[in-house]
């Protein structure tokens, strides 16, 4: 047998508020004397847009690298040899620029980039062995 309600207790509870739950006076609050306005400016010139112009010449013609680009062979096998050492992730924040050449390279040689970044790293801090052109 199923528990009747009260109708006209639950109408009344609702009409005057509920004695447990009845709204907690609102406290003013306390105002500073100092408030820090919210400024928002527009950018004066677009990201894309370099700021000097002697960069905007460096990016229209990339600089030739030193040393020829690695073989596929070689960037695999030194990513093989770190596949027992214990690895940290590195974090960089480099210009969109030099993403897509980091990506066409990696293309270009058909590896991995996350190899092709072990590798930059490894060769510049002379961990690489490189074989020479004869």
């Amino acid at each position: 047998m199923k528990k009747k309600i009260n109708e006209s207790a639950v109408a009344t509870e609702l009409r005057e508020g509920s004695a447990h739950f009845r709204p907690v006076p609102s406290v003013p609050k306390k105002t500073t004397s100092k408030s820090t306005p919210k400024v928002t400016r527009q950018r004066d010139n677009a990201r894309e847009v370099p700021s000097d112009k002697s960069r905007q010449k460096l990016r229209e013609k990339p600089l030739e690298p030193e040393l020829p680009l690695p073989t596929r062979d070689e960037v695999q096998e030194f990513s093989f040899r770190l596949r027992d050492e214990l690895k940290v992730k590195v974090q960089a924040e480099v210009p969109h620029t030099w993403q897509k050449e980091l990506e066409e390279v990696a293309r270009t040689l058909d590896v991995k980039k996350l190899e092709l970044y072990r590798f930059i790293f490894g060769e510049f801090l002379s961990k690489v062995k490189r074989k020479r052109p004869s």
